[in-house]
């Protein structure tokens, strides 16, 4: 019988501001960020060290110890380097931190542990926040891929109902401002359309599509002559159910959706209400062992009917 990874339906709870900064790092030094992170308990004051082994590592992000040894030593000195801050002219205010207090490798292990002064910078849960599943996120090979994947996940926050929402950049450079694709002089990379959809959309669109749980079109908009937006469409992948379970939840959400049509409109506003909250704070109902929906609508029915019942 296969061991079940220690990593198996771990949570990477982040701030959606420590996300759009996300884009400074490579793929890899993505991966052990996420890795780190998720050991992180949403009840915890601080930051731990943690541990990892070259065997675990490797095994989760589907590289040989060889290889990802070979990677480690750059990419801890790399990341000892990164600093995290902010700058106010307005007030004549700034501040800056060095992002780790430690990276360490001995006897096969690698110690990493945040600078505590980023603590709610960098997981910020008193501000609007992000959660998705790390084996899912570190499947993912490219910078491209795991950059529009957190934000669509971010857009799924604010959108996202059964399963199903639009992420609309509002315009192409603020697309590539949030993808990272911004030269060191400050310029937007890959001018032409074709270029950014050869080399950016369609390869990370691919990988997500392929190896995660959602799935993932979009729509190039014109103005005039030239392309100046893009909107994604973006719908959660079904999980793989027996028919009797897949008859048995048809027929529980079909009845609590009739309730809800038939409800009261402060009941309905009730709803709204649990399904607002679910969206900015699901992690407060997933120990609930009915939260096993492929959707928050369908979850904050389950909640809602059960403030009913009571």
């Amino acid at each position: 019988m296969e061991r079940k990874s220690k990593y198996e339906n771990l949570e990477i709870v982040r701030s959606n501001s420590f996300i759009k900064k996300s884009n400074m790092f490579t793929a890899l030094e993505q991966k052990i960020i996420l890795t780190t992170v998720a050991q992180q308990k949403i009840t915890d004051e601080g930051f731990y060290e943690y541990k990892f082994t070259v065997k675990e590592l490797s095994k989760l992000f589907n590289m040989t110890d060889k290889a990802l040894y070979a990677s480690l030593k750059n990419i801890s000195k790399s990341l000892s380097t990164k600093v995290m801050g902010y700058i106010n002219d307005d007030v004549e205010e700034f501040e800056f931190a060095p992002m780790f207090s430690l990276i360490r490798y001995k006897d096969s292990e690698l110690f990493v542990s945040f600078n505590q002064r980023l603590n709610e910078t960098l997981l910020g849960l008193k501000e609007q926040f992000t959660m998705v599943q790390l084996e899912t996120i570190v499947k993912l090979k490219t910078k491209s891929a795991m950059r529009l994947y957190e934000l669509l996940m971010v857009g799924q926050n604010k959108n996202g109902k059964r399963g199903l929402w639009r992420m609309d950049f509002k315009s192409l450079d603020n697309f590539k401002e949030e993808m990272g694709l911004v030269a060191k002089d400050g310029s937007l990379n890959y001018p032409r359309w074709i270029h950014l959809k050869q080399f950016v959309i369609t390869p990370a669109i691919g990988e997500i599509n392929k190896l995660t749980d959602i799935e993932v079109s979009y729509t190039p908009i014109k103005k005039g002559r030239s392309f100046s937006n893009i909107i994604f469409e973006v719908k959660r992948k079904k999980i793989a159910i027996t028919k009797e379970e897949s008859s048995m939840e048809e027929k529980v959400f079909i009845r609590l959706d009739r309730k809800l049509e038939k409800s009261s409109v402060k009941s309905k506003k009730r709803f709204e209400e649990i399904l607002k909250d679910f969206n900015k704070q699901p992690n407060m109902f997933i120990k609930d062992p009915e939260i096993k929906a492929q959707s928050d609508y369908y979850s904050a029915l389950i909640l809602w009917n059960k403030e009913l019942s009571k």
